[in-house]
């Protein structure tokens, strides 16, 4: 059951990219999601492997559940925050794309303790949640450099 639900969230997610209007273009997309699967694919080998402050679960459809979570749709969450924040004006709604965004990605993070598909050591759900933050800054400003870069470089 938790494959099933993890592979509808994901399909989900995946067909929400796919099906609304892109302020950003698909070079900017590419660029982003692929940056934040680098940060994503170091900080889950750095809690699992090195640190081991999170235990992922040995079941095989649980821990594709996990893979799929985790470096699926936790990029396609920041790239649609992204696309939703790049043509707002007003701070209150930016910063209500960023809530709403960091706590869908925590209420999936739950979950995925509640099935025991992870478990903590030494590790909470607040510390995934300050993650979060430090993960959608980061996007932000990665999204807004590439964009200046690229727009300096077309204008020169």
């Amino acid at each position: 059951m938790e494959f099933t639900f993890f592979f509808l969230i994901v399909w989900l997610v995946a067909s929400l990219f796919a099906v609304l209007k892109k302020n950003l273009t698909i070079a900017d997309n590419t660029f982003v999601y692929l940056v934040i699967l680098i940060f994503n694919t170091h900080y889950s080998w750095l809690l699992e492997g090195e640190w081991k402050l999170v235990e992922v679960t040995t079941h095989h459809l649980y821990f594709i559940s996990y893979t799929l979570f985790w470096y699926i749709t936790i990029p396609f969450v920041l790239l649609l925050f992204l696309n939703a924040i790049s043509k707002r004006k007003s701070l209150f709604s930016k910063l209500l794309s960023a809530c709403v965004s960091i706590l869908f990605l925590l209420i999936m993070m739950a979950i995925c303790n509640h099935y025991e598909i992870i478990s903590y050591k030494n590790w909470n759900l607040a510390y995934d949640g300050i993650y979060f933050i430090v993960l959608h800054i980061i996007a932000v400003y990665i999204c807004k450099t590439y964009r200046k870069l690229a727009y300096h470089e077309v204008t020169n």
